[in-house]
């Protein structure tokens, strides 16, 4: 149980970081960076959420 705090740092990191790089990347119409990002921290956020509920 201790580490969900750090799970839920992690994600909140990670959701603020890839909010900040898809502006950037929009910004710059840098469409497949974009996707590329989008679609990486869609995976990872989703990994963190399963780890974080199979306990």
């Amino acid at each position: 149980m201790t580490t969900n705090w750090i799970i839920d740092t992690v994600l909140i990191l990670v959701a603020l970081g890839s909010i900040f790089v898809l502006m950037k990347a929009s910004l710059q119409k840098n469409n497949k960076m974009v996707g590329v990002w989008g679609s990486v921290m869609t995976m990872a956020v989703a990994a963190l959420l399963w780890q974080r509920f199979a306990e």
